[in-house]
């Protein structure tokens, strides 16, 4: 087994102080990488984080090396998307390393906190999802599991996005991130709003021709069926129709998300030039984000379910 250490600096994208509310000299996990020696000064926050490498080949000790800091990569954005800000600027490109070989993983006492916890509840929740015994459950809950994953790297690339100032593509990301989400959650109603579509044109057919809905009847509504469902239900549509039945949205908040379904669209359409993107709405876009992962991974609403920063100007 091995393993490298590396140290890290917490700081906002404008080098603001950041606290991650935790005690000092604790730790917590996130995957195969454990942060520890949680600390501060006068001059910045602190982290160490452990890389652990135990399984698959172990022989090519520069493949070994690579793994263990593409896990410290991926565990550092991860913390980026749980704090919703790019808390951690520095990937492990130019980290001061050695590659250490160890018998085992040491124990590694935690000071347990709220933020601890958030951390551990939701990496927890998201590595359970693949939880049933039959090989198709398992499958469809891999797949599931997949589209969180992606979901959440695309709110990891926004963050990104937005610390270049590249205020388009952090909007593409949100958006992309939203419609994968939606699209799952479309999926839970979608014969629901067909059955309404056909209680509908039952009504029509009895209101208008003086004729019950029967057999003859469906082969003309199955014409009209895909109407509904590609058609009219667009992706913007399927989106705000989405989270409006996850019920943790406001009136604003659907209007705003709105506002960003409208500009990706125009972007889509080439028009690079007629959109103005603010701050503001991309702030919103990544709240929708998070509290859409948030919902339907956790049942939690946004504010109970990730940790948070305070960060000090």
């Amino acid at each position: 087994m091995y393993k490298i250490t590396c140290k890290i600096t917490l700081e906002g994208i404008n080098e603001e102080t950041v606290r991650l509310k935790i005690k000092r000299g604790s730790g917590f996990w996130v995957n195969e990488c454990f942060y520890h020696k949680y600390r501060w000064d006068e001059f910045g926050t602190y982290l160490d984080v452990d890389s652990y490498i135990y399984d698959g080949d172990l022989s090519n000790i520069e493949m070994i090396w690579r793994r263990a800091l593409s896990n410290i990569e991926r565990s550092n954005k991860m913390i980026n998307f749980l704090f919703g800000a790019k808390i951690i600027n520095e990937y492990p490109n130019h980290y001061n390393r050695d590659l250490e070989t160890v018998s085992k993983i040491p124990a590694t006492p935690l000071k347990s906190s709220e933020n601890i916890n958030r951390i551990h509840n939701f990496i927890c929740a998201l590595n359970n999802i693949v939880k049933s015994e039959t090989k198709k459950a398992r499958d469809n809950e891999d797949k599931l599991r997949k589209k969180y994953y992606a979901a959440i790297n695309y709110c990891i690339r926004s963050l990104d996005a937005i610390d270049a100032d590249l205020y388009e593509d952090a909007l593409l990301s949100i958006y992309r991130g939203v419609e994968i989400l939606a699209r799952e959650k479309y999926k839970t109603f979608e014969q629901e709003i067909i059955n309404n579509f056909r209680n509908k044109f039952s009504e029509f057919l009895d209101e208008v021709v003086d004729e019950t809905y029967g057999e003859r009847h469906r082969q003309l509504f199955e014409e009209f069926k895909p109407l509904i469902s590609k058609k009219l239900m667009t992706d913007t549509r399927k989106i705000l129709k989405s989270l409006r039945e996850l019920k943790i949205f406001s009136e604003n908040d659907l209007l705003e998300m709105k506002n960003l379904c409208d500009v990706r669209n125009s972007l889509s359409h080439g028009n690079t030039e007629e959109n103005e993107i603010s701050i503001d709405l991309l702030a919103k876009g990544l709240y929708v984000l998070r509290s859409i992962i948030a919902i339907m991974i956790l049942d939690k609403k946004l504010p109970k379910a990730y940790p948070f920063a305070d960060l000090v100007h």
